[in-house]
């Protein structure tokens, strides 16, 4: 997540060790974060993303029912 990308770069890394793993860091770093669009009109965060699999599955394990809660 971008909270992970963000703490690796604030941390200390370039202190860390070998050049393969600074390298390693760098091309992680310079990688466009993963984004879901939806109907090419909202993006949507990995986290929403897996929260609506979850309750789709739920959904579908119920079976005869669609009524169903979540919390956000």
């Amino acid at each position: 997540s971008e909270e992970w990308l963000n703490s690796v770069y604030f941390s200390n890394w370039p202190d860390f060790g070998s050049h393969k793993f600074n390298t390693s860091v760098l091309i992680m770093l310079m990688q466009k974060p993963l984004q879901i669009v939806i109907l090419k009109f909202m993006v949507v965060s990995m986290e929403m993303f897996v929260m609506v699999l979850i309750y789709l599955k739920f959904i579908i394990a119920e079976g005869d029912t669609l009524v169903a809660y979540i919390q956000i």
